[in-house]
């Protein structure tokens, strides 16, 4: 159980880093070229959107988990 919940706090800090990394390095590289990145809002909007939602489904896969094992543990005994 606490092996998991490690797993689950690192995935909780690394999962923001991994989802906007892409769009902020483009946002950077197209700043650094002069690219005008209009087309792009809707792209830029979802991407920053999306971290607290993915956020959010991975604690709750983490509570459905625990729940789960708490209640085999408890028609065991």
């Amino acid at each position: 159980m606490q092996k998991r919940f490690f797993h689950v706090q690192l995935a909780q800090v690394f999962l923001p880093l991994v989802l906007l990394s892409f769009p902020t390095g483009l946002i950077v590289v197209a700043m650094i070229l002069g690219i005008d990145l209009n087309n792009f809002s809707f792209f830029f909007v979802y991407a920053f959107w999306i971290s607290p939602s993915a956020q959010a489904l991975l604690l709750l896969g983490f509570v459905r988990k625990s729940s789960k094992v708490c209640a085999e543990r408890t028609t065991r005994i």
